[in-house]
């Protein structure tokens, strides 16, 4: 469930957003891309996986900054994710990419945030908002039990067990209200992809045709 979820963010934020760019990127000017395309590649290789410190701008997009501190939450969700698949972040080459990977996704996804707001497709009615809070934490309540299947302390009892994985699932960034966020984030990405995809019409054979390249 928990790699679901990392793996839904990832394409909420990454993949969905290299395809609404191209709408979204006309908000940016060229001199604010530059400055994030400069930041992006000024993290030094000794300092690629990102230390606690004094928190600091490392970007703006259309003047709106995101924070050293917003990188490191990100990238600890990454790096376990992919430390678990076999990734050497003891590396400086891998921890730079992975650092460089996290930025480029969080520009992405403060580009759709600000379209979204921009449309008025960042708003959830109360009925919306109820069901992600229950989706939220049904998920939630699902990587509880999950964790507590394999981690439980015999010598504790149930509740020390129950506070102990939820202290580990926090740790790891995920309580309910950070599933409900991400779920929301993951919706509005989806608003702004309709919106900006309605009026496309891709021919079938564009799309045999990609499929045939991909495979070759």
């Amino acid at each position: 469930v928990w790699l679901a979820l990392l793996l839904g963010l990832a394409l909420a934020t990454g993949s969905l957003a290299a395809a609404q760019t191209a709408e979204t990127t006309e908000t940016v000017e060229t001199a604010e891309t530059a400055e994030a395309t400069e930041t992006a590649e000024a993290v030094p290789e000794e300092e690629a996986a990102p230390a606690a410190q004094e928190d600091q701008v490392i970007l703006t997009v259309n003047g709106e900054p995101i924070m050293s501190s917003e990188l490191q939450s990100v990238y600890q969700i990454y790096a376990q994710q992919y430390q678990a698949y076999g990734m050497d972040l003891t590396d400086v080459n891998n921890q730079q990419a992975l650092v460089n990977m996290v930025i480029n996704i969080l520009f992405q996804d403060r580009l759709i945030q600000q379209k979204a707001a921009e449309l008025g497709l960042d708003v959830f009615t109360q009925e919306e908002e109820q069901e992600i809070q229950d989706q939220a934490q049904s998920t939630y309540d699902q990587m509880l039990q999950m964790y507590l299947a394999y981690m439980s302390d015999e010598s504790k009892t149930e509740e020390e067990n129950r506070q102990a994985v939820a202290q580990q699932l926090e740790a790891m960034g995920y309580t309910v209200d950070t599933i409900a966020q991400n779920s929301r984030i993951s919706q509005v990405s989806t608003r702004v992809y309709d919106y900006a995809t309605q009026d496309v019409e891709i021919p079938e054979a564009a799309v045999q045709t990609a499929y045939d390249q991909g495979v070759e």
